[in-house]
């Protein structure tokens, strides 16, 4: 992880904005518009990316920390809450949730390219379909949804 936030770049240029929260996801994974359901207030709600397959496309929507309640990045949002979302862009520098890798253990090293896991919004190592992101730190023996400092695709 590359400092204490979710977006790494001082001043990112994609779209950020609030949506209703589904779930408690935590802040760095990646989430998805919730199907099937009607928009609250005119807002669509988002929960946590589950694509169906591993390596799918999905549009890169990260949760990001409810800063302006005092909430950190190890800090679940509430269901039914409003969320910080960012839409990344290609080069953005982001922390995101590492999933579970093949294995007893995640190991990673700089470069190491990532997609994203079929149903819990977080990355796993690339074995098929779409690159999401490419991972800018080594990393040894870490738990499932670790945050690790990742560059987006």
């Amino acid at each position: 992880m590359k400092g204490r936030s979710i977006l790494v770049d001082g001043q990112p240029l994609g779209k950020r904005f609030w949506g209703p929260i589904s779930g408690t996801p935590l802040p760095g994974l990646i989430m998805m518009v919730t199907a099937a359901t009607e928009p609250v207030v005119g807002d669509f709600q988002y929960q946590e990316a589950s694509v169906g397959a591993d390596g799918k496309k999905a549009v890169p929507y990260v949760l990001v920390e409810d800063r302006p309640q005092g909430r950190t990045v190890d800090d679940a949002y509430v269901s039914g809450t409003m969320g910080d979302i960012y839409v990344l862009l290609p080069g953005d520098d982001f922390n995101g949730r590492l999933g579970e890798g093949a294995g007893t253990s995640n190991t990673g090293a700089i470069g190491d390219p990532y997609m994203l896991d079929s149903d819990s919004g977080t990355l796993i190592p690339w074995t098929t379909g779409e690159v999401f992101a490419i991972l800018m730190e080594t990393i040894t023996t870490v738990a499932a949804s670790t945050l690790c400092y990742f560059r987006k695709t």
